[in-house]
This record gives C-alpha cells, structure tokens and sequence, in this order.
C-alpha cells in the first residue's frame, strides 16, 4: 500500500503546484496565453475587452468580463460571439496532456450569430493556424505544417443565461432569432455524444427543446451526424431523428408531431392562428413522415400521414424554394373525410347572417380576398373515397389542382356522387382582381337524393344530364353573380313526379286532384339557357309526359335573386292534339316569389291549329269549366265582370296551396 500512498502525495503537490502557479503569474499573461491558444486551434481572434479574474472554488478557472470572438472574415454582420462575462473551470492535469476538459462553462448575457453566406460558406467552420516548425539537423525542409486539428475536447457542463441566437441564411434570404435563451449542454468527448436542453422566447412564443448530437466533431467537420430533438410550442410538440450536415445544410430522417392549441405557434411564426373548422384540424392535428431537407433547399416528405380531427391523408409532398415563390408538389388520398363543418361554416357569410337571409338581402359586397392564390405555386392530386358535406355527400373524388402565378385550375377527373359523374374545370384566377369560370358536365346523377339532400325536395325521380360553362368577373359575391356570362343545358329521362297528378289537375280544373298513384309519369325534362350579365333566359325548358306537356320560359336574374316566369301545361284530350292550357306566372325574388295563374292566356286549343274561332270556343269552354269548379254560377257574376276576374283571388289561392304542398310548405 506504499505506492498508494505516494502516489497520492504525488498528485497532491501537483494540484499545490498548479494553484501556486496561477497565482503568481499574471492573469493579464494568462489571458494573452489562453486567447492566443484559441485563435490557433480555430483561426478566430477571441478578445478580452474586460478584467480576468482567477477562481479556485469550486474548481480552478477564471471569470473573464467583457468577451468578443470574431466572425469569419468574409461576413459583414459583427462579431460571431459577444458575452457579458464567461466563466471557465478546466481539468489541469488533462490541460498539461494537451487536451481541454472544461468542467464548468457558463456565458452570461451571450450574442450568438451563426450565418451562412450566399456561396453556401459558414462561420461556424473553422480553419485552425497553420504553425511552421524548426528545421531539425537529420531534416531542413522549408517549414512542416501541421495538421490543423482541433484538440481533444470535453465538456462537463456548459450553460446560456439569457442569450440570443441569431442565424441568417443569404441563400434562403431568411432570418431567425430566439432570445432569453437559457441552454445547458453536456459533451463528454468532442468526437462523441452531445446532449442539450433549454428554453427561450422565439417572436415572443415561449419555446421549449431537449437534443443530443452523436459526433460534434462529424457535425462540425461537414459531416453526417445522427441528431435527435423534441420542441415544444405551446400545445404543439414535435420529435425530428435522422442524420444531419450543416456544411452542406441538410437532414435525412423522421418527423412526428402533434398540436391541440396553435395560438402559441403561429404567433412564434409572426402570424394570426387560422380559425380551422371541425375537419380541418380545429382541434388536433397529427403527422408522421419522413423528411428530407436537400442541399439546395428543398423538401420533401415521403410516407406522410397527417390526421386533421377525424381526418386523415397519406401521400407525398415536395417544397422546393423556387424564384418569385416556393412550389408544392403533392400526391394525396384519404379512404374518406368529413367535411360536414365546412358546408355549415358555407351557409353563413362573413358578417354571421344566414343563406336565408343573405338571399332575402341579397349578395354580400363585402370584398374577396383571393391573395393567398399568390404565396405559392402548387400541383396537387388528390383521390378519396365517400366525402361527407354535411347535408350532401360525394360517393368519390378524382381531383387536381394546379395554382400558377395567383391562378388556381381544379380538374375533376371524375367526381362520383347519386350514381353519376361530375367531371370539367373550376378555374379561380387572383392575377388581377378576381375572374372566376366553372365548366362542368354533370352525367347520370340520380335526381331524387341529390334534390332532397340540396333542397330537402324528394318527389323528382330521374336520371338528368347536365352542362355549364359560366365566367363571372368581380371582387364581391354581388358583382361576380351580376355578371355571369355563358350557357348551359339539362336533360332529365324518364321519371316521376310524385305526390302530384298534373295531368288529373288541369283535366279537372282541382288543384287539390290527387289520382290514382298521386303521381305525374313524364317521358323527359330537357332545355337550354343562357346568361348574360348575370341573367339566366330560357325559352325551352319542356316537360313531355304521356298526355301532358309544360314549357317554361323566362328569366331568372341572378344578380337581384328575382324571378320572372311563365309555365305553360297543356294536358291533351284527344289523339288529334286538342288540349286545355292554364299557364301560370313565378314572378318576384326567388325567397318569397309569387305564383298565380294566368287567366287571360288561359285557352282551350288543338296543338299546331292557330285560329280565332278556336280561341274562342276554348276561351267560352274555360270559363264554363272554371265557373263549375269553383262553384261560381254564371249569373253571379256582375255585369261586366268577366269570370277570370270572377274567381282569380280563389284560383290564385288555391294554386299557392297546390303548389306549398307540392315543396313541402316551403
């Protein structure tokens, strides 16, 4: 145990020594020492602007005020590194061995400015002096270089109070900066595993962070390093682990992240929280991905699965940085979304108001604001299966859309939904003020759930094909609808109409007429129409029924949401084409429209025979029929009072109930 013994004593004078030593030489000497030591291993002038002050508990050191390290000599922002006091203990023994082991490193008050350059230069790389050696005798060369290395490193504990981290990328053209920043960072080796754990205010956003480096020395070489990190913004966590450079920038691994509030993380990103509907990520949003972050910039996610609420998309997304603006290029598929809170949130405008009294008030003026179509460029597919809308639904969905320069192009490719097909254009352009054009074919849609889910109306059966290419120009929902300009047709095949025997009802002149199946068969509703300046005109919109015919014709001016229509049955009597006709006229705004009959054309008629003697006979044969009906003798008509006049409150009465019972009261 004598060795033991010694060999203690031994280390004991070692460490008096050193502590004698540190006192006697001046710190002032110590200080040039230490900073000329530094500016070799790593090429920056480190200066002492303050006093140096030698410690000795709880380990030996110095506290140096007042400290500045230059920055690479080909940036312009400053100096790399500023602190209001630094505060280092090392190991002797280690330092004496040519190696650095700091036990303790604490910056007070620090200014960190880490940038990289438009060529893609760093000034966290470093180039250590070169050191020209003494000829010896055996060897003269001219000078031997040294292999620039950096020392041994480790270190026990180094801790930010209330710094600031800056980083500037020339070649992203973007700026970040984080302060009260409070960092504790433990390195046992520089060739090995760094870990760190801190907080600081990102724009004001409280930030929380835990990470670990596997080689500082790879990392700080230009190599690929294994990272791990986990951040946290408010109710917004994220784990990123993969393999990363910062010469050149860039990362190959995973990414996981959750957010249940992101008030806090859109105010670190300078921005106003969205309001999100239910659906949309209103209150959770999930992704899991991997990730790449390529040299140049660009990003790329690959096996992407991101939840918005009960919703969820898998595919793929590409980011790359582009000139005037970034471009996104995405795959993405859902096997179904909801998106039920998005057709409620559609049924009330800006100000809260209802779709009913929107219309009894007519279109917003309020302007639209279409310049988010700017902030990027965009390809994206997108395929699901059954969406839900709330009171409507699409079977499946085939889109894509393309958004160059402000203009937006959606192609439907096809949609599915009530047994059909929607497939055509929707284009949006934002490039000058606000243009809009929809051009669309409808195909083989089921009539009787697409009206009742649209207009709670269930007593059309039929297929019907559909067309329309329309363009609308202007900033508000007013003007773009009061401009319309196009045309469109539609086409509906054999069907039904229930609850309704139109045919029973103008042979018998009783608007309450049920029949027997209290239904109208018909062979087809077909026509055309036109817009322009935002009025809809038809002149051929026809029903054909077996003994029964209807045409509407008219306008419905979408701009004012009025209506001013004329619908003409004839029900046919005989095979030659004799009929009884009583048109009826839609006039007013289409929330409360008006809907009567029209006496004075009422005529009984032979289809394709004009003749005033016809005329006049169906117009004495109406009369008698109508004075009947409606229980009205002829001579209880005052003289000179025709019987149209006669009985047009009853008639008009008894049509608006006809009609009520026909739309389910409404």
């Amino acid at each position: 145990m004598r060795w033991i013994k010694r060999l203690v004593i031994v280390v004991v004078a070692l460490a008096l020594l050193a502590v004698v030593a540190f006192f006697v030489v001046p710190t002032e000497r110590i200080a040039r020492l230490a900073t000329d030591q530094f500016e070799q291993a790593t090429g920056r002038a480190l200066t002492i602007n303050g006093s140096v002050r030698p410690t000795l508990f709880p380990s030996l050191g110095a506290r140096i005020e007042d400290v500045t390290l230059a920055n690479a000599d080909w940036s312009t922002q400053g100096p790399m590194l500023t602190a209001a006091r630094l505060d280092v203990s090392v190991g002797l023994m280690d330092l004496l061995g040519g190696a650095v082991s700091v036990e303790r490193l604490e910056l007070v008050d620090p200014v960190l400015l880490l940038e990289r350059g438009a060529d893609g230069r760093a000034n966290w790389e470093v180039t250590p002096v070169t050191i020209a050696s003494a000829p010896t005798p055996a060897t003269a060369p001219a000078s031997v270089e040294d292999t620039g290395t950096l020392p041994n490193i480790s270190v026990a504990e180094a801790r930010i109070i209330n710094g600031t981290v800056t980083f500037i990328d020339a070649q992203a053209d973007v700026q970040h900066r984080v302060n009260a920043l409070d960092l504790t960072v433990a390195m046992p080796s520089l060739q090995g595993r760094a870990e760190a754990q801190g907080s600081g205010l990102y724009n004001n956003a409280a930030v929380s962070f835990d990470g670990a480096v596997e080689d500082v020395a790879a990392l700080l070489g230009g190599n690929l390093t294994s990272v791990e990190a986990q951040v946290a913004v408010g109710g917004t966590q994220a784990t990123i682990a993969g393999d990363f450079g910062m010469a050149p920038f860039g990362f190959k691994g995973q990414l996981t992240a959750q957010s249940g509030e992101r008030a806090t993380l859109f105010a670190a990103l300078g921005q106003a929280a969205p309001d999100l509907p239910n659906g949309f990520g209103r209150d959770q949003i999930s992704l899991r991905t991997d990730l790449t972050l390529a040299t140049e910039g660009s990003l790329h996610l690959r096996d992407m699965m991101l939840g918005l609420d009960g919703n969820s998309l898998r595919g793929e997304v590409d980011i790359f940085p582009g000139e005037g603006r970034p471009k996104v290029i995405a795959t993405l598929d859902s096997p179904s979304l909801d998106l039920s809170a998005l057709a409620a949130s559609s049924s009330s405008n800006g100000a809260g108001t209802s779709t009913s009294s929107a219309a009894s008030s007519g279109w917003s003026t309020a302007p639209i604001d279409v310049s988010a179509l700017g902030l990027a460029d965009a390809e994206i597919a997108l395929t699901t299966g059954a969406i839900g809308l709330g009171d409507a639904s699409l079977d499946a969905v085939s889109a894509r859309l393309v958004l160059d320069r402000a203009r937006a192009v959606m192609t439907l490719a096809p949609i599915r939904a009530y047994g059909g097909s929607i497939t055509g254009e929707i284009i949006v352009n934002g490039r000058s003020g606000l243009s809009s054009r929809v051009n669309l074919a409808l195909s083989g849609l089921q009539t009787q759930p697409l009206l009742t889910e649209f207009f709670d109306f269930e007593r059309l059966l039929g297929q019907a094909d559909a067309s329309v290419n329309v363009l609308a120009v202007g900033t508000s929902m007013a003007a773009l609808m009061s401009s319309l300009e196009g045309a469109g047709k539609v086409s509906v095949g054999r069907g039904e109409i229930l609850g309704l025997d139109l045919g029973g009802m103008m042979r018998n002149f009783d608007l309450n007429f049920q029949g027997e199946g209290a239904r109208t068969i018909f062979d087809g509703i077909g026509g055309q129409f036109s817009l322009t300046q935002g009025v809809l005109s038809t002149d051929d919109l026809a029903l054909s029924a077996p003994l029964l015919e209807a045409l509407t014709q008219g306008q419905v001016d979408m701009g004012r949401q009025s209506l001013d229509l004329t619908v003409v049955p004839v029900v046919l009597q005989t095979t030659d084409g004799a009929g009884i006709s009583v048109p009826l006229r839609i006039t007013g705004p289409w929330s409360a429209p008006r809907i009567r009959p029209d006496l004075e054309a009422a005529t009984l008629l032979r289809l394709n025979i004009d003749g005033a003697a016809i005329e006049d006979s169906a117009r004495s044969a109406v009369q008698k029929k109508l004075s009947e009906e409606l229980d009205i003798a002829p001579d209880g008509i005052p003289d000179g009072q025709s019987v149209e006049d006669a009985v047009k409150d009853r008639v008009e009465d008894k049509v608006r109930d006809a009609l009520g019972g026909l739309f389910g009261g409404n």
